[in-house]
């Protein structure tokens, strides 16, 4: 849980840097609004933000509620692994994933992008995963069926809507969801992605920001549950057997 909520913080440094282009690792982490470096008291994950109120120890400004949630995200993700798989490869792997996830979460909900560096980063460990379980043949059977479906998808909603509704972040994260998963459980990662992001737009057109919403979470959620749960795929096949 602590390891978890320590990536979890790091996660929001991350989420911010890479959009605003400051430094990744190094340098201070500095209030937005005022810009005063802060001290390591002010970084604990969780515990500052609760003892400070949400506010800057300097200037009083409100700190979005955008840090503890990734950081608590990031422990509840990060502890469900370890149950699920103890001291495993597994773990390692699910976890990195699971961070990267998050991040890209994060940014995309804010600023509707999925940075390319955080793709590759998903990319190189679905490198790893298939050289751990030795199936390069089902990884590339995926990757060439969430290209087919993603560019299928994109041109598709461009032809109808005469517009762009599904952005290349987008597809090119179901090409790196394809290589994780393989053919058999992608038709399951695209029926749950679906029902997330039915559930995402719904939020997010109550919450007054438009119809237009980023998909990047509803992939990430759909990616973490099949990759962490790929059992979950036989509920999805249960349904077409019935």
């Amino acid at each position: 849980c602590i390891i978890g909520l320590v990536f979890g913080s790091f996660g929001s440094v991350l989420a911010s840097r890479l959009v605003s282009g400051g430094p990744l690792v190094f340098g201070s982490s500095r209030c937005p609004t005022c810009g005063n470096a802060l001290k390591a008291w002010h970084l604990i994950p969780l515990i500052s933000w609760a003892c400070q109120h949400a506010r800057c120890a300097f200037c009083n400004a409100k700190i979005s509620v955008f840090y503890p949630i990734i950081e608590l995200a990031t422990a509840s993700a990060f502890v469900f692994i370890y149950l699920k798989y103890d001291i495993s490869f597994e773990l390692a792997i699910f976890s990195a994933v699971s961070f990267l996830l998050i991040v890209i979460i994060a940014i995309d909900m804010r600023d509707k992008i999925i940075p390319d560096v955080l793709q590759i980063g998903l990319l190189v460990l679905a490198a790893i995963w298939t050289f751990y379980r030795s199936e390069w043949t089902h990884a590339l059977e995926g990757a060439a069926v969430a290209a087919t479906l993603g560019f299928g998808l994109r041109w598709g909603f461009f032809w109808l809507k005469k517009r762009e509704s599904l952005g290349m972040g987008d597809v090119k994260f179901l090409i790196i969801s394809g290589i994780f998963l393989g053919p058999f459980i992608l038709l399951p990662f695209i029926f749950f992605a679906g029902v997330f992001g039915i559930i995402t737009g719904t939020l997010w057109n109550r919450l007054g920001h438009g119809q237009e919403f980023p998909f990047g979470p509803a992939l990430s959620l759909s990616l973490f549950l099949c990759l962490t749960v790929p059992e979950i795929s036989h509920f999805f096949w249960g349904i077409y057997d019935r």
